[in-house]
């Protein structure tokens, strides 16, 4: 714990005395980050603006399985309410949209009391260093390679093909879950073992026990085509399959897994986090700092400086001006509305790089003057460069939540936790044997299936789901409702989805202001993906309907066997896989922000490197495909930074 405690103040220690960098990046999630870590261990003097402060000695964030209670804790959490549908109607069906009620408290549900505002749907984000790696649930998932090849195409610059993503992969993984390989042997092909990033896997023997869960996975597999596994062994040998094997055609069956996650050796989380905090600490041997890193902490990022921002010239960036203080934005929980910080700036003798993610991604560039030019003038802010596509193109996969109570309960492997409490015998487990049900993320399960719909051969449903558990969303308290130990969830997660039609928005001028953002759900493609979704959903309703004593009968609590398929999807769909905001595509098209190499379209010294840059949302959960961008980013800015 000490060392944790001496990493902390490290980090949070701003050398005020200077003022310039080479390069000034504004965010430390998956793309910020790995992006500074990186350029500062290539010698490149770097200044990370970060808004929250670094939480990586909490146990919430370095424990696996408590990445719910990471998202709601007031120390960390940033607070979004987030528009599903343009129309009231609609929006109001949904058991998890959330009203302030006149005497200021929240209530959640579809009959709010008189008088209500309405909030929207809670949508968790993360003020933390680390941004969001530091509190989702970890499923490090490759895309299909059709997803990186698209982004070839599109831009015409065949550095963004699979095989090359594929490259920065093996570069960031440090696998822990396959043996090390001296000569190269087919078993590690594709992976990574020297890289910042850790990977590792469940403790599959922890679901031993679990006879009702068992019944269903080996379901699931003769429900798949799989033969019938006839044992427990069978049964963890096929849910070994690797995801990220290299297998260019291993999104083309359907398939159970057991799911990959970013946590080390001793099972707790790796994430941007560890290695800013791991580069920010190394010393040379007189006891100097060894790297020129520099995280600004509790510092919120206003808007970016230019120069030549008036005349005919092409604007470049040249430095960022931020706030100095805790709980600066209305995101953030601890916010009392009173906070206004230090002004502040900082100098970029080469770049701005842009990170703040799908949301705080367009808010800034729009504050500094760079967006639709409609919208920047009717908050009166200089327009410094039209650029149409900033705020535009939000996207996220839907996700269409199975719930249903089985005949008896099933055996938790929570059972003898207490959570944190004096004496707790899992954190026990957990801290002195690297094992045990605290070590464990995400899901036990993960499945791929392809729909009907699917626009080429890669499976666009991505299930995930556990017995004694169920996860229907975001709403405020979700991270520690409990559910009866009957219960079982599946969460079908639809990719490569149809719509482009979500916004953020300007509210005010106020940087400490929270945008507005609209999904607008269904709104593009909405037959296409509720098809995709329908048979996502039906498919596991009919496994579960086949179970016989003494698990089933199930009873179906969601979707809401009383309400048509479609719309009962429709009513309950949730999402947080924000992405796309900022996309990347042609210099010469009016829905581009960036080009193929991070630079933001019509500006000099800009760039954007974060999930937003994305054209469409990737076909597996977004963590993995940021940080390979921002792998990608760091030989982009390096190699524009030679001087040959």
């Amino acid at each position: 714990m000490l060392r944790i405690l001496l990493n902390f103040l490290a980090i949070s220690t701003v050398a005020a005395q200077v003022a310039e960098y080479e390069y000034v990046i504004i965010g430390s999630g998956p793309g910020g980050g790995p992006l500074s870590a990186n350029l500062a261990r290539a010698g490149h003097s770097v200044f990370l603006i970060e808004a929250g402060e670094d939480h990586g000695d909490s146990l919430l964030q370095r424990i696996p399985s408590f990445a719910d209670p990471s998202s709601e804790d007031p120390n960390m959490s940033w607070e979004f309410y987030v528009s599903h549908y343009t129309n009231s109607t609609q929006a109001y069906r949904d058991t998890k949209y959330t009203w302030r009620t006149p005497n200021q408290t929240l209530y959640v549900g579809t009959e709010p009391p008189r008088d209500s505002e309405p909030l929207g749907i809670l949508y968790p984000r993360t003020g933390t260093l680390g941004g969001c790696g530091n509190h989702n649930a970890m499923n490090l998932a490759l895309p299909p390679d059709n997803d990186w090849n698209r982004i070839a195409n599109l831009t015409g610059d065949n550095s963004w093909n699979a095989e090359t993503m594929r490259y920065y992969f093996q570069r960031l993984e440090y696998n822990n879950y396959i043996a090390r390989s001296a000569n190269g042997t087919a078993a590690a092909a594709g992976h990574g073992f020297d890289g910042w990033l850790h990977s590792n896997q469940n403790q599959i023997s922890l679901l031993e026990g679990q006879a009702g869960l068992l019944d269903h996975i080996r379901r699931l597999f003769i429900a798949i085509g799989e033969h019938s596994p006839n044992s427990t062994a069978e049964i963890f040998r096929l849910l070994q399959r690797d995801m990220n094997r290299l297998d260019p055609r291993r999104y083309e069956r359907d398939d159970l897994y057991q799911l990959t996650l970013h946590t080390d050796a001793l099972r707790q989380r790796s994430s941007a986090q560890t290695y800013l905090r791991d580069t920010v600490n190394e010393r040379n041997e007189d006891g100097s700092q060894r790297y020129p890193l520099t995280i600004s902490t509790s510092s919120l990022a206003t808007r970016v400086l230019f120069s030549n921002s008036t005349g005919n010239e092409k604007p470049r960036s040249t430095g960022v001006a931020y706030l100095h203080g805790q709980a600066l934005y209305r995101a953030d929980r601890r916010y009392n509305g009173i906070q206004t910080g230090t002004p502040m700036n900082v100098t970029a003798t080469r770049e701005v790089i842009v990170a703040g993610g799908a949301f705080n991604t367009p808010q800034i560039l729009k504050l500094s003057g760079v967006g639709p030019r409609e919208e920047l003038e009717s908050f009166n802010i200089p327009v410094v460069v039209d650029l149409p596509a900033v705020g535009t193109n939000l996207q996220d996969n839907y996700e269409a939540g199975v719930h249903v109570e089985a005949a008896q309960d099933f055996q938790s492997t929570f059972e003898n936790c207490t959570f944190l409490t004096p004496g707790d015998p899992c954190l026990r487990e957990w801290m002195e044997e690297h094992s045990g049900a605290y070590g464990q993320g995400a899901a036990p399960v993960g499945m791929l299936r392809r729909s009907s719909v699917s626009e080429n051969a890669d499976a666009d449903l991505f299930y995930f789901g556990a017995a004694g558990a169920v996860f229907e969303g975001h709403y405020p308290g979700f991270s520690s409702h409990r559910y009866p130990p009957s219960s079982f969830f599946w969460s079908a997660v639809k990719m490569q989805t149809q719509n482009r039609a979500g916004t953020v928005r300007l509210r005010s001028t106020d940087p400490q202001d929270v945008p507005d953002i609209s999904f607008n759900f269904f709104q593009e493609g909405a037959e296409h993906d509720l098809q995709a979704l329908s048979e996502g959903v039906q498919f596991v309703l009919d496994v579960f309907n086949q179970t016989q004593p003494p698990w089933g009968p199930y009873r179906v609590i969601n979707p809401n066997p009383e309400v048509e398929l479609r719309q009962a999807i429709m009513d309950q769909a949730f999402s947080h896989h924000a992405s796309s905001s900022c996309p990347m595509g042609p210099t010469n098209s009016s829905s581009s922000c960036v080009d193929s190499r991070f630079k933001v379209i019509g500006i000099d010294g800009l760039r954007v490197v974060d999930a937003s840059v994305f054209p469409r949302v990737p076909g597996a959960f977004p963590i993995l495909p940021t940080f390979m961008i921002s792998e990608k980013a760091t030989d982009v800015i390096m190699e524009d930074a030679s001087p040959n």
